[in-house]
């Protein structure tokens, strides 16, 4: 989601603002989070997650869902 980057994201929104985004977005595309699989995930791998996928779709666009 665009709000949860640094382009996208305003001093103005508050957290009970974009939770409900967040939450519709996911539920809108399926998603699902086998948490098994998370046990080892910390914030390190987090934030290269969010930067990797920024930069993605900073150049791909946000409408790209990894597609090209």
């Amino acid at each position: 989601m665009e709000v949860l980057t640094t382009m996208g994201w305003s001093s103005a929104y508050s957290i009970e603002a974009v939770i409900p985004q967040i939450m519709a977005s996911m539920g809108e595309g399926g998603a699902r989070i086998p948490m098994e699989k998370w046990r080892d995930y910390n914030e390190t791998t987090a934030r290269n997650t969010f930067n990797r996928l920024q930069k993605h779709h900073e150049k791909a666009g946000w409408g790209a869902h990894g597609r090209g």
